[in-house]
């Protein structure tokens, strides 16, 4: 009961960056990085990145040309749009969902610089390392 009068806020800094956020299943479904729909639903940490998904592509109209592969837990979607004003495209990956080889996959997608943007738990869970390991493999 203490926690429903005293509840948390959440201030959302929006991404002042055009941007397109494209994530994909069995075919591409466009959605917004910070979507405050979720702000009335039973899971407010939707609001980022509208949870997690197999990957994402961000593409901004950033005045840069570099690009990042983001590998990430549910923890990494909130910072993910404070990354838009400084990278033209950003791929989003959850290990945990994604099921194609990661390293051919990067590769395709001609990407260099990858970012892992996880709960610190995480890193040291013997089971998050053997998926990355295992998508390696693929």
């Amino acid at each position: 009961m203490k926690l429903e009068a005293n509840p948390d806020t959440i201030v959302l800094y929006k991404p002042y960056t055009k941007h397109e956020y494209v994530v994909h299943y069995a075919g591409p479904l466009r959605m917004e990085p910070l979507d405050q729909s979720h702000a009335a639903k039973k899971n407010k940490y939707r609001i980022f990145l509208s949870g997690d998904r197999p990957w994402g592509k961000i593409r901004t109209e950033a005045d840069s040309a570099r690009r990042l592969a983001v590998i990430k837990d549910s923890y990494g979607n909130a910072f993910i749009p404070f990354l838009l004003p400084h990278y033209k495209e950003i791929i989003v990956i959850d290990p945990r969902q994604f099921n194609e080889p990661l390293l051919g996959f990067l590769e395709k997608q001609g990407i260099r610089k990858v970012l892992f943007l996880n709960n610190t738990e995480t890193t040291t869970n013997q089971e998050f390392t053997e998926l990355i390991t295992a998508s390696m493999k693929r």
